[in-house]
């Protein structure tokens, strides 16, 4: 007897996803939206490691797959669409007679939305910034659209825990895969681990947490990147605990940073969410996670700006005419680089620009070579620095780029605002 062809694509009432048959992995998902506007432009429910897909198995409203390891682990995944969404549970059994020991970032689960980057207009249109706060039985996604709209899918872990979601980049231009890894562990023989989790749309942010918050705490740090030495509020459901600990130790809250890297835990019941915050100053860990000021290497350009900005602080406490001096002439330095004047950019010392009729001349260059169109990828670099380039230039010529800085506020929005609260410590607008 002839068997029933298993169906890539499933659907229920206006919700569908489409799914690969060699790989298991999903490649298109939607939830009554335009079909141009896919949630899914990556690697998404393909697992991680040295696995293959065996068996495949038609249920109702979804799939199941069983993926076999090299080393008699199994994983079936089972893909289910419901009243709220995608339901998805992976579950990996020890189907041997001895102990399996899982490494950390051994095993893991792909989870990439439309973070994929495209020309301008195309990714403002059908793009997403995801936004993520993982730690252990904590774990929630957001991918909110570039263009600003309210909306966007969601995902939060229903059962089992997260060690961690890395990236993994193919170029270093590029917005890579994204990869939900397995905590270090042993699975004895018969054993199982289980992961499951829903992905599901939202209208806007208060939507997000109703559905969020039944499986998840809802974490909210202010400042999230800390200034050395500044004062902190942890909350979590939107109450404050008595108490954090930070490194091992426990203190009053709203605290005083310790100097370096540094762990909190915010003390919430039985869970233990880990929030890892750099101790950096603002401006320096917002460019450090776009590719900024504390990156630069002898190659890179932005070392200058690197310098110009010590000098610049330097001046501001010392008043010696050297640190000045110093100060415009690697921003200077900068300038003669090839392709400054096209590069959007973040960190900007705005006093010292503002202050030298010189830097004040090379600046107008640098903001006209900005404001024209690219037709290099629109990433979340470009997004933030066009945004604080032209925050300077509104500030260095007294207005004068105003409705530009409002533009190219409303395209950084989605990275600026996020479900987790304002990511930065003052609303820049």
């Amino acid at each position: 007897m002839k068997q029933p062809k298993i169906p890539i694509e499933i659907k229920r009432g206006e919700a569908s996803f489409a799914w690969h048959y060699s790989t298991g992995q999903v490649e298109d998902l939607s939830f009554d939206v335009a079909p141009s506007s896919r949630l899914i432009r990556g690697i998404f429910g393909m697992p991680f490691g040295m696995c293959y897909l065996e068996k495949r198995a038609p249920i109702e409203d979804g799939i199941q797959l069983i993926y076999e390891y090299m080393t008699d682990l199994s994983l079936t995944v089972t893909r289910t669409l419901t009243d709220e969404g995608l339901m998805e549970r992976y579950e990996w059994r020890n189907v041997g007679k001895k102990d399996i020991s899982v490494a950390d970032g051994e095993v893991g689960v792909y989870v990439t939305f439309a973070e994929k980057y495209d020309l301008r207009e195309v990714t403002l249109a059908h793009r997403a910034y995801t936004h993520i706060l993982a730690g252990g039985k904590t774990f929630y996604m957001a991918n909110a659209r570039c263009n600003g709209a309210p909306g966007g899918v969601g995902l939060v872990l229903i059962e089992g825990q997260i060690a961690e979601v890395k990236e993994e980049r193919l170029h270093p231009a590029e917005r890579g895969d994204l990869i939900a890894f397995m905590p270090a562990r042993t699975i004895a023989p018969e054993e199982s681990v289980t992961w499951q989790w829903l992905v599901f749309p939202y209208a806007d942010e208060q939507a997000f947490w109703r559905v969020v918050t039944p499986y998840a705490h809802k974490i909210n740090v202010t400042p999230l990147c800390p200034t050395v030495g500044q004062s902190v509020t942890v909350t979590v459901d939107d109450a404050a605990p008595a108490e954090v600990e930070v490194n091992g130790e426990i203190v009053a809250n709203p605290f005083l940073s310790p100097a370096g890297p540094f762990t909190l835990r915010p003390i919430a019941g039985d869970e233990e969410t880990v929030l890892a915050m750099s101790g950096l100053s603002q401006a320096e860990r917002w460019a450090e996670a776009y590719h900024g000021l504390s990156r630069s290497k002898k190659g890179n350009p932005r070392r200058h700006i690197a310098e110009s900005v010590r000098l610049a602080e330097r001046f501001a406490e010392t008043g010696e005419q050297a640190d000045y001096d110093g100060a415009v002439a690697a921003m200077y330095a900068y300038y003669r680089t090839y392709g400054a004047y096209r590069r959007p950019q973040v960190g900007m010392p705005a006093v010292l620009i503002k202050s030298s009729e010189g830097l004040r001349q090379q600046f107008a260059r640098h903001v006209g070579g900005v404001l024209k169109p690219s037709r290099r990828r629109y990433t979340r670099e470009t997004a933030l620095g066009e945004y604080e380039t032209l925050r300077v230039a509104d500030y260095v010529f007294d207005g004068k780029y105003e409705q530009e800085k409002k533009a190219a506020y409303e395209r950084a929005k989605p990275l600026i605002y996020t479900p987790f609260g304002i990511l930065y410590t003052e609303d820049k607008q």
